[in-house]
């Protein structure tokens, strides 16, 4: 059986990510290991109107019970989902389970923040799909023009 590796970050583009993953999951039969990584405190850096923040981060057993609740409603709609939550740099991360998973395809949200962020502090999309040994879908957020 296929596999999806989707990855979560329980940002703006989660709930849209996970439709597109249950829509082809299910269209190819797929089971599907949702991945959140918790990246080390020097990564949880954000972009604001006031300038650069520090994000702290999010309590470990909170955010494996949110990664299990999505893996749950996943199996409700009849796609077999798993949860697993990683330690570590982001894009690496996914790029590590990707070679032990070998999914079909990874889905990933991108969050449109522009070249300002993408300069300062880089995007997880374009890192993981630069050095992707499977496709990558790619799910924009709501906020981006398209």
């Amino acid at each position: 059986m296929e596999t999806i590796l989707a990855c979560v970050d329980f940002s703006d583009v989660t709930e849209r990510m996970l439709r597109e993953t249950r829509r082809l999951a299910q269209c190819l039969e797929a089971d599907v290991c949702l991945l959140h990584v918790v990246p080390p405190l020097m990564d949880l850096v954000a972009l604001s109107p006031q300038g650069v923040m520090s994000v702290p981060p999010g309590d470990p057993t909170d955010v494996r019970n949110r990664l299990e609740t999505l893996a749950a409603d996943l199996r409700q709609a009849g796609v077999t989902a798993t949860a697993q939550v990683l330690d570590g740099l982001v894009a690496e991360c996914i790029l590590e389970t990707e070679a032990q998973v070998r999914p079909a395809i990874t889905v990933i949200g991108s969050h449109g923040h522009g070249k300002v962020h993408r300069l300062l502090v880089g995007s997880v999309a374009e890192a993981v799909m630069r050095r992707s040994i499977v496709p990558v879908l790619v799910v924009p957020s709501r906020s981006q023009n398209h």
